[in-house]
């Protein structure tokens, strides 16, 4: 067994003996595991609550066969039926989890409806950053209420994909700690770099990290500001890495017909050779199925797709479900695992709330094993000024002070795709 697969993520290689019917439509549901079945060995690990159900995506599941011990019931339309039983002492799933694990690491849960934010006219988005950042509060965040019961209180909110792999994991019997380099899940640092303020102010937050032994990936936009190639020069030099962050930052790429999205990445080729580009994450986190094919060959990996979010441009609420690199249509995909700074904001948290958030979202990683991915914007009214960069070390001093281990997003990426190959 490779690496990886004590982690799931060849997913498909541990869910084939499990005997799972595939096919059908999927549709929201509900798995649950029976209360008469709440023992010791049961497949359930020690960070999900027996009585904590599962929300997933799933066709109508197969029928029982025969007498069979169940462990565990889905609801789907109304209607509850086994999910997961033992037949002559071998599990037997009666639903598809690699189509259900699938379908929500690519979004396909989502309406592919565009925001009507995309269609301003791009002047709109020169605009300075604490105006953009009011009008983003009044479109998705506190336009629409202010937060209350799980959305205030729970970070990560779409977790039943981690739920469901780590239940698959046991039936597998591949429950081994995750095999990150060291041992323990990584903390990666991100930085998105919207504007030339934004690179300007880059060094100072790259000091920050420096002072502590840290390195980070700050991905610049490739043809909306004009870029100081000796800054980034100096960067790289220091041992950061260089990601880009699309063409023009204007929220449109991901809508744009393949065509157009290769010609924008095709403008960007001399900055991304100069400095040796390998990752890419999209302006607003915005990602579409031709957008992924575009960058499929073209970069190593993606780091686009949060493992959740709400009040987003993507949707009220979206995400992959996923805390570990996944593939989605064979591009490598590293999901930003922290609420992004900006999104805590027009979410109403004020600096000192923001790391509060950061701190309870990497404990809960820490229990699942899950990499934490920091995205932050360095930006003078973000992370780049003074309030939410002390956050921002708070977060880091602490890291160290515990000892966590810490990755460029490009090593992640390589180790990983170097244990899928073993």
């Amino acid at each position: 067994m490779a690496i990886r697969d004590a982690l799931s993520h060849r997913f498909e290689e541990l869910a084939l003996p499990l005997d799972s019917p595939g096919g059908g439509e999927l549709r929201p549901a509900v798995l649950g595991l029976r209360p008469a079945g709440v023992r010791r060995g049961d497949p359930w690990p020690e960070w999900v609550r027996p009585d904590s159900p599962i929300p997933l995506f799933t066709a109508s599941p197969s029928p029982d066969s025969g007498p069979a011990e169940v462990l565990a019931d889905l609801e789907i339309d109304g209607v509850t039926r086994p999910a997961m039983s033992v037949v002559d002492g071998r599990v037997k799933l009666h639903f598809d989890p690699r189509a259900s694990l699938a379908h929500v690491t690519s979004e396909a849960h989502l309406p592919r409806r565009r925001s009507w934010l995309t269609r301003l006219p791009e002047p709109v988005f020169r605009l300075p950053g604490p105006v953009r950042l009011a009008g983003h509060r009044l479109v998705g965040g506190r336009a629409r209420g202010p937060e209350t019961g799980e959305e205030a209180e729970t970070f990560p909110i779409w977790d039943g994909p981690e739920r469901l792999r780590a239940v698959v994991r046991r039936l597998a019997g591949a429950d081994a700690p995750p095999p990150w380099p060291d041992a323990r899940p990584p903390v990666v640092l991100s930085h998105d770099v919207d504007t030339a303020d934004g690179l300007r102010a880059a060094p100072r937050v790259a000091r920050v990290e420096e002072r502590l032994g840290l390195r980070s990936c700050f991905y610049v936009v490739g043809d909306r500001y004009p870029l100081d190639h000796a800054l980034l020069d100096d960067l790289r030099a220091a041992g950061h890495e260089i990601g880009l962050h699309g063409a023009r930052h204007d929220f449109r790429l991901s809508y744009l017909p393949r065509a157009q999205v290769e010609g924008r990445l095709d403008r960007c080729r001399a900055l991304v050779e100069r400095h040796e580009v390998v990752g890419f994450r999209s302006p607003a986190l915005l990602m579409s199925d031709e957008l992924a094919a575009s960058l499929r060959g073209r970069f190593l990996y993606d780091s686009t797709v949060p493992d959740t979010d709400i009040r987003s441009l993507a949707g009220p609420r979206r995400g992959c479900g996923s805390v570990f690199p996944y593939h989605r249509d064979g591009l490598l995909c590293l999901p930003p695992t922290l609420p992004l700074d900006d999104r805590l904001l027009t979410l109403g948290r004020s600096p000192s709330a923001g790391y509060d958030a950061w701190v309870h979202k990497l404990a809960w990683l820490r229990q699942v094993g899950g990499m934490g991915l920091v995205a932050t914007h360095t930006e003078p009214h973000l992370t780049g000024g003074e309030a939410l960069l002390a956050s921002y070390r708070r977060l880091l001093e602490s890291l160290v002070a515990d000892g966590t281990p810490t990755m460029l997003p490009r090593d992640v990426a390589r180790w990983w795709l170097d244990g899928e190959r073993e």
